[in-house]
């Protein structure tokens, strides 16, 4: 009888500090990503870069990634599929000329001249829109399905000449 009492009791230490370590390991990797991650611009020309190289190789998924859920392409909010299929299909070339952004608190902004090459539908484009603004947000997010984090993601891209597709 104390024998069973002490297992119990051993176990339920064991227990105890293993969800412990559990704790610790995810309080250290939340403290890790918020005081020592990456700034702001590192992380907003990293959603860009990302962006634009999967719509590159036709991956429309890492993109979507990349936009918001309220995203607006000038003054149309294409559906999702939509951006999808154009990706997958032409498999656009996306330059942006000047990737520095302004950030304001969880705002940001890019404005630059934007290179674009595809051919979608049998229509090719080679074309370089001046001073398109594209537009991010810092949204919340999850990192390993479990930890609450921040992404940067686009918000809206907008341009006095946007091609439309």
């Amino acid at each position: 009888m104390v024998s069973q009492t002490m297992l119990a009791t051993k176990t339920g230490k064991i227990v105890a500090a293993l969800g412990a370590v559990i704790v610790l390991t995810l309080v250290g990797i939340w403290a890790q990503a918020f005081f020592f991650g990456p700034s702001d611009r590192t992380l907003i020309m990293q959603a860009l870069d990302e962006a634009t190289a999967a719509a590159k190789e036709g991956r429309p998924s890492p993109v979507l990634e990349r936009l918001s859920s309220q995203f607006n392409y000038g003054d149309y909010a294409p559906a999702r599929f939509d951006i999808a299929k154009v990706i997958r299909d032409s498999k656009p070339d996306i330059t942006i000329l000047n990737r520095e952004p302004s950030i304001t608190g969880d705002t940001a902004t890019v404005v630059s001249d934007v290179r674009l090459v595809m051919s979608y539908i049998g229509q090719s484009m080679d074309t370089t829109v001046p001073q398109v603004t594209i537009t991010l947000r810092r949204e919340n997010a999850m990192a390993y399905l479990v930890i609450p984090t921040k992404k940067w993601r686009i918000t809206e891209v907008q341009a006095s000449a946007l091609p439309s597709y």
